[in-house]
């Protein structure tokens, strides 16, 4: 892959893509930024990549947008005219690609949806484009993503939200049960070091041996689930508490509101662009 990347914008997602595009061996002239602060990222001047203040036309023939919702609309008025033949990548939270397409009069536009573990370069990236867009810059949409973890098309755009919840919004879930376990094993006795290590380790090894098994979470589950043992005490009050119907409205709640959210980002950044 030879082609080159814009950025725009230099916040956590973009940074997070930038090092992971350089850890995969990609250099570092093949790469620039636009923000609206350059002298706050001297850091990755010097580095080699070259940064650029708003308005000025993107050198990459791909173009991610890595802005806040709210800042999507500026950004893109400045891009109209400078998209022919390359493709707009966004990473802007709940921006559908028609409203992105209309907004910088690109012909070209994916929509993506990683998630924060990409900055250790083990993030979940939804995606989404037309077909005629998918065919000819999908490959470099997988390129780009698949530097910070891995990636998954979705055939209907409406399952962005979906993703949202899943996969956006995902890593919260992890951290706020790693947070619970920690408070509940401290009334077991534990000082707060031990029982942030105990619990930390015990998720990131069952999370790698979920990944690595040919077994499905349910078995691996139910191996170490004795009848009459601890694992089944513990999880029988999990169940009684309804634990998977509470996850289940959890993510539910997530998808809607990321519909809302979406709804109204694009009616206030149009009304801010016009």
């Amino acid at each position: 892959m030879d082609k080159s990347v814009t950025f725009i914008g230099a916040g956590n997602m973009a940074r997070a893509l930038i090092n992971g595009l350089l850890q995969q061996g990609v250099e570092a002239n093949r790469l620039s930024v636009i923000c609206r602060t350059p002298q706050k990222h001297s850091d990755l001047r010097g580095r080699g990549i070259e940064i650029h203040p708003p308005g000025s036309p993107p050198q990459g023939e791909l173009v991610v947008l890595a802005t806040k919702p709210q800042q999507a609309g500026e950004a893109l008025a400045r891009l109209r005219g400078t998209l022919d033949g390359k493709v707009l990548i966004s990473v802007a939270a709940g921006l559908t690609t028609r409203w992105l397409a209309q907004m910088s009069e690109c012909q070209s536009v994916i929509r993506a949806m990683p998630n924060t573990p990409a900055s250790i370069r083990l993030g979940m990236t939804g995606l989404f484009a037309n077909e005629s867009t998918r065919q000819r810059f999908g490959y470099d949409a997988e390129w780009l993503f698949g530097s910070v973890g891995e990636w998954h098309w979705l055939d209907n755009e409406s399952l962005m939200d979906a993703v949202t919840a899943v996969a956006g919004s995902g890593p919260a879930y992890v951290f706020l049960l790693a947070e619970a376990m920690t408070k509940a094993a401290s009334t077991l006795g534990f000082d707060q070091d031990t029982a942030q290590q105990m619990v930390t380790q015990t998720i990131f090894g069952a999370a790698h041996l979920l990944k690595h098994s040919t077994q499905s979470a349910q078995t691996l589950r139910q191996q170490v689930t004795s009848p009459g043992g601890t694992t089944e005490a513990a999880i029988t009050v999990l169940q009684d508490g309804r634990f998977e119907a509470l996850l289940k409205s959890a993510l539910m709640a997530a998808e809607k509101r990321g519909k809302v959210l979406s709804e109204q980002a694009e009616s206030q950044q149009g009304a801010a662009a016009s």
